[in-house]
């Protein structure tokens, strides 16, 4: 090790790569029985092409929603973000 500092750098990264992969397992182990239905929002607002920008940020500030569908006639004309 003292010979070669490359060999410190490229057992940062391993240990880098290690813990991010350890991470990443311990997050599937504790999400991965839960069903989409649980976790996807079911009570979203939409937007009218007419409505302000004034009225998303009510409905933004309001709850978790943060992409609302703009729709008019019942047909999405596009997403606002």
């Amino acid at each position: 090790m003292f010979y070669n500092p490359l060999l410190l750098f490229i057992a940062l990264f391993v240990w880098i790569g290690a813990a991010q992969e350890a991470s990443m397992a311990q997050m599937k182990s504790a999400v991965g029985s839960i069903p989409v239905k649980q976790a996807m929002l079911s009570d979203f607002r939409s937007l009218h092409k007419t409505d302000s920008l004034d009225r998303a940020i009510e409905l933004t500030l309001a709850g978790s929603q943060k992409d609302f569908p703009v729709v008019e006639n019942g047909r999405i004309e596009g997403i606002l973000t």
